[in-house]
């Protein structure tokens, strides 16, 4: 019997090509498995570099504001474009801060702050001092007013904002006594809800704590975080008068109004309007090196204006003690970026709190 081998080979032939197909799948498969390993492996490096030269530029902060600590004169104060750094003309917050290079990479300290003069958020390098914005755990019964002016000058309808302020008095003032008998919130409110808790009855220790707070949703929130902190934990309230927002200043004089023979309203906002223009300096720009701070007797105010301010100036202060540091660390090979955020205490330069990317 006489076997085709033609038909044979054939089918030798299919198989082979089949065999040479799968593997060159399987081939491919390897090398795109092996790049995409490539990939990471080399993600892995560049963010692991980022990270590290986000760090040392919290280091590189810290050794700038002992730096102005040093100096008694340049510690003594803080304003927009000199803050945690040492006052000196040859000083430019901008080459200090953005872009430094460091072995693999760079970094860059910078914060984004709405302008008072144009409303724009425009890129800051530099320190950006907690002591501008209203400190939380200042508030008490007595001042409670200052956070209630601060939420409606920020848009929040009156008695909502009466009664978050008094709830955030009762928050953290260490009783179960209500600071307001309508507004206030103590652990009674709290325990009837539908999903009960207590009243903390302590220091708040992070903004989104205020969320717990009777009255307050995200709506109000949004509206008022970025004009809060909860630096320090304790010792009453202090505001810089030569950083802080005009709604903050705003919201100062609003409340010293009631302690102010015949002032008003407009009053309050035609101060805070010049306190504002004095600080600017003779350029009338902000974050540039003759911003200075308020000086009652160079600004043109009249008695009333003069008497708000008096009143405000039982919260002021012109120097700053925490820092906020947010650094970008860039590998320069990769263009991989860490953003590392850090709170730093002027008096032992101790890093307070961090949050890293």
């Amino acid at each position: 019997m006489r076997i085709r081998t033609g038909n044979k080979s054939g089918v030798i032939l299919i198989i082979v090509l089949w065999v040479l197909v799968i593997l060159t799948v399987l081939s491919l498969s390897l090398g795109r498995g092996s790049n995409i390993e490539l990939a990471m492996a080399k993600y892995a490096i560049g963010k692991a570099r980022s990270k590290y030269i986000a760090w040392a530029g919290l280091f590189y902060s810290v050794y700038q504001l002992k730096q102005d600590t040093k100096d008694p004169a340049s510690a003594a104060e803080d304003n927009l474009y000199y803050c945690g750094i040492k006052t000196d003309d040859s000083v430019n917050p901008e080459t200090l801060f953005k872009d430094h290079k460091v072995e693999g990479g760079e970094f860059s300290i910078y914060y984004r702050q709405e302008a008072s003069d144009s409303g724009r958020k425009r890129i800051v390098y530099g320190l950006f001092d907690e002591e501008r914005l209203l400190n939380l755990n200042g508030i008490n019964s007595f001042n409670v007013p200052i956070l209630e002016s601060l939420l409606t000058v920020l848009g929040v309808e009156q008695e909502k904002a009466r009664t978050i302020a008094a709830a955030v008095a009762d928050w953290q003032d260490g009783d179960d006594n209500l600071s307001d008998g309508e507004y206030g919130a103590e652990n009674d409110y709290y325990s009837s809800l539908p999903k009960p808790y207590l009243c903390k009855n302590s220091a708040f220790n992070s903004l989104p704590e205020l969320l717990l707070v009777k009255g307050m949703d995200k709506e109000a929130y949004s509206l008022v975080k970025n004009y809060l902190t909860v630096l320090p934990s304790q010792g009453g309230l202090k505001v810089n008068f030569n950083t802080a927002s005009y709604p903050v200043l705003l919201a100062l004089a609003m409340d010293s109004l009631k302690r102010t023979v015949n002032a008003t309203e407009e009053d309050a906002r035609s101060l805070v309007e010049k306190m504002i223009k004095y600080r600017r300096g003779g350029d009338q720009t902000e974050f540039t090196s003759d911003d200075r701070k308020v000086d009652l007797t160079e600004t043109p105010v009249n008695a009333v204006e003069r008497n708000i301010f008096l009143q405000m100036s039982r919260y002021k202060t012109d120097r700053s003690q925490y820092f906020r540091v947010h650094s970008q660390g860039t590998d320069s090979a990769r263009k991989i970026k860490t953003n590392l955020t850090a709170v730093i205490d002027r008096d032992d330069n101790s890093v307070l709190y961090w949050k890293i990317n």
